[in-house]
Order: C-alpha cells, then sequence, then structure tokens
C-alpha cells in the first residue's frame, strides 16, 4: 500500500535555522535501485575511513614497542592505507555528489517540486542542508512505504 509521508526537512539560511515540510507520496523502482547503488559507494568509503583510524592506531603501538625502522607490520598496515585512500578517492571521482543530487532531484519532480527553485537547488542542499538530515531525508522517503512492525510468517 502506498503511503505518503511529510518530511519536515532542517536547514540553515544565512545563520537562520528554518523549516520545510516536504510531502512524498510516490517513490519509482528507479530511484530505490539508484538509492541502493549510491548506499553501497557511501558504505564503502565509510568502512575505509573506519579502517584507516583502526590502521593508525595499530601502526602508532608497534611504534611504542620500538622497532619502527624494520617492522613488518608497520609495512602491511601503509599498504593496507594506501588501499583505503584508494577506495575512498573513488567514492569522490565516481560521482557520488552529482548521482545524489540527481536522485534527490528526480524524487522532488516525482513528488510535485519540479518548479521549488528552493529544493531543486543542489546549491541549497549543498550550503544549507546539514549532510545527515540530508540521508535522513532520503533514507525516510525511500523507505516510507516500509512498514516498520514485525511481519510474524504463520506456521
Amino acid at each position: 500500500m502506498k503511503k505518503e509521508i511529510v518530511y519536515t526537512l532542517s536547514y540553515r539560511e544565512e545563520g537562520e535555522e528554518k523549516e520545510i515540510d516536504i510531502k512524498i507520496d510516490f517513490i519509482s523502482n528507479r530511484a530505490m535501485k539508484d538509492f541502493s547503488s549510491i548506499f553501497v559507494l557511501g558504505d564503502k568509503a565509510n568502512k575505509a575511513w573506519n579502517r584507516v583510524s583502526d590502521l593508525e592506531s595499530l601502526i602508532a603501538a608497534e611504534k611504542e614497542d620500538g622497532y619502527e625502522k624494520e617492522n613488518e607490520k608497520i609495512k602491511e598496515y601503509a599498504l593496507e592505507i594506501d588501499d583505503c585512500y584508494k577506495v575512498i578517492m573513488d567514492f569522490t571521482e565516481n560521482g557520488y555528489f552529482i548521482k545524489r543530487v540527481e536522485l534527490l532531484q528526480r524524487i522532488l519532480i516525482d513528488n510535485g517540486y519540479k518548479e521549488d527553485e528552493l529544493l531543486m537547488s543542489s546549491d541549497f542542499w549543498d550550503d544549507c542542508v546539514d549532510p545527515l538530515d540530508l540521508l535522513n531525508f532520503l533514507t525516510s522517503a525511500i523507505n516510507k512505504d516500509n512498514d516498520k512492525k514485525k511481519v510474524q510468517v504463520k506456521q
């Protein structure tokens, strides 16, 4: 069953906190598919950042042992850090941010906001909306038809 949500988006314009209500009642299959692929890209980059932090801690621990110059573990960790940075760079170079804006705009157009200059502006989303609020909006919109209650299967 198709549901409607009204998402209250917080944003900041010229230092002033503001809100706007966005009604979403339609999400296309394409939007769901694009969201999934964008989410995977972001998740890979996030895991790489987390791994870099872990590796830097491991390197620091190895250096405390005093065998910094000839420590093979440090060399291995450094190589893995390089691999993580490649994943992170790929994330930024693969069009993640453009794909995210295109998805936002597709959802907004599909829900009647084509003429709303504020919401259709990529500058608005980049300059005025907190990245976590943007992600929460996308997630809420994409998952609007998913029931939050667990469904029990009768046996």
